[in-house]
């Protein structure tokens, strides 16, 4: 089904003596069209799209474009529209990626990486070498706080010199990152001029795949 010919399908469909190249000719741009929406479904949706960037210059009937992340394919002949006119281009795929690809994205060190810089069309290098992008595991510290349950048992222990917990006068408020995800400069200016805003369009993708509970910090270099 995935590598469906409809071209072929239209010649198994004619009978041995209406098999003639005119016959063909005369149907072959209905399956044509038929074609472009299986192939639309089943392989641009579901495969990851490297194609170019939409830059403006005329394309063909039946090309296929970046743009904003998403996959667009043209109408009309010697089209110069942007891919957002929507009387000329259809957007076949809001992500590139492909869905066969997305839902193997999780928030792992590595597959995280890997993902981002795909995103970003940045550089992903395998270790020990560094990507573009690259995330560092921040240090935790094993202090054990003490505990105040509701029943004993539940209870930190507490004795008359020690206890086998750290008490504290006040909650320590020391704010606390799983993860620091480091983004060359260039990148993150080129995503917008206001760090605030750069670092919003990168946590609005990795947000996808980090877990529940878990912060994390942006730092460029």
């Amino acid at each position: 089904m995935y590598s469906l010919n409809y071209i072929q399908q239209l010649v198994n469909l004619l009978v041995p003596d209406k098999r003639t190249n005119s016959i063909i000719a005369l149907n072959k741009p209905a399956f044509n069209d038929l074609q472009n929406v299986h192939d639309n479904l089943f392989f641009t949706y579901k495969q990851i799209q490297f194609l170019p960037e939409w830059d403006g210059t005329a394309q063909p009937k039946g090309a296929k474009v970046k743009y904003a992340k998403g996959i667009y394919y043209n109408l009309v002949d010697n089209n110069t529209n942007p891919p957002y006119d929507t009387t000329t281009w259809e957007m076949v795929s809001p992500n590139f990626i492909g869905v066969d690809n997305r839902i193997k994205i999780r928030g792992e060190k590595l597959i995280l990486e890997y993902a981002l810089n795909l995103w970003f069309d940045t550089t992903f290098r395998q270790p020990p070498s560094t990507s573009d992008i690259y995330i560092q595991i921040e240090a935790t510290d094993n202090l054990v706080n003490f505990i105040f349950g509701y029943y004993n048992i539940q209870s930190s222990t507490i004795y008359s010199n020690i206890s086998n917990g750290a008490f504290y006068s006040a909650v320590p408020t020391t704010e606390h990152f799983g993860f620091t995800i480091f983004v060359p400069i260039a990148v993150h200016t080129a995503l917008s001029s206001d760090t605030t805003v750069a670092d919003n369009i990168i946590r609005e993708f990795a947000n996808n795949y980090v877990a529940c509970g878990i912060k994390y910090k942006i730092q460029t270099y």
